[in-house]
């Protein structure tokens, strides 16, 4: 049996899951201790990207979260952070919340959990989600299953409205989609079969820069490009609103077929 608990590296600035061996990729590149590191699982809220006045994907990601559980068994390990937002705390969005990321993780299989808690006089509307970088051996051999059919908003093609193909390909050019579904999909290549899905998020955003991008961020080594892709549950085109007291929970949950099939011994 693995010792889960010592392939799980994990941060209290943005309660970000740094690295879970077989599943996701981290840069080796690290910048100050005030950034999010590039990999991972980084948190996005209370915007997704550029939809709105805020920093780029929110400002949660740049907080320390305070850590709740941290459990780690033989086989399995749960990890529990929580924030509190208070509307005095941040000028340039004057609300209170609550929120907790939590991860359940077994050799196999993954659940990741973010609640948002509206807990002040106000109702607020957000967007964003998780933003997990999966490890690839190599992108160029690696296809998506399950968005056949699917409306996709293409930021490379913004002629194209559906994904007709029953697999998306991946290749040497920028990849940025946002496929207004949530439907289970699947991430195949020779050495990596994820399953995912997702509960809550309505879309998926499928992301990654390329070598033409890569350049573009200094905490990717050029050649990083083809071992990661970002497969993101995520809520983009339609804010979703919350009501004073009301909560929102999405889930991702991913599983590594390619163990489960062959298990190690």
């Amino acid at each position: 049996l693995n010792l889960l608990f010592m392939l799980i590296e994990h941060q209290a600035l943005g309660a970000q899951i740094l690295r879970l061996d077989d599943f996701f990729y981290l840069s080796p590149i690290q910048l100050p201790s005030n950034h999010p590191r590039r990999g991972g699982v980084p948190v996005l809220f209370p915007q997704f990207a550029d939809r709105g006045p805020l920093k780029k994907h929110g400002f949660v990601r740049n907080l320390n979260w305070q850590l709740v559980t941290d459990a780690p068994l033989l086989e399995s390990h749960q990890l529990t952070y929580r924030l509190q937002i208070q509307d005095k705390d941040m000028p340039e969005w004057p609300y209170c919340a609550n929120l907790e990321l939590s991860l359940s993780a077994s050799i196999n299989d993954v659940e990741i959990s973010l609640i948002i808690c509206n807990n002040g006089p106000n109702p607020f509307s957000w967007t964003g989600g998780l933003h997990p970088y999966f490890f690839l051996s190599n992108l160029l051999d690696t296809s998506i299953k399950g968005l056949q059919n699917q409306r996709v908003s293409n930021r490379f093609d913004q002629d194209q409205r559906i994904h007709s193909a029953e697999l998306l390909t991946l290749s040497n050019k920028p990849l940025e989609s946002l496929f207004h579904t949530s439907t289970p999909l699947q991430i195949i290549s020779p050495k990596q079969h994820f399953a995912l899905k997702s509960e809550g998020f309505t879309e998926w955003m499928i992301w990654n820069p390329a070598e033409q991008g890569a350049d573009d961020f200094i905490d990717i080594p050029l050649a990083d490009w083809k071992n990661f892709l970002c497969v993101e549950p995520v809520i983009a085109s339609e804010p979703l609103q919350l009501l004073p007291q009301a909560s929102f929970t999405g889930k991702l949950t991913v599983t590594n077929l390619l163990n489960s099939a062959n298990p190690q011994p």
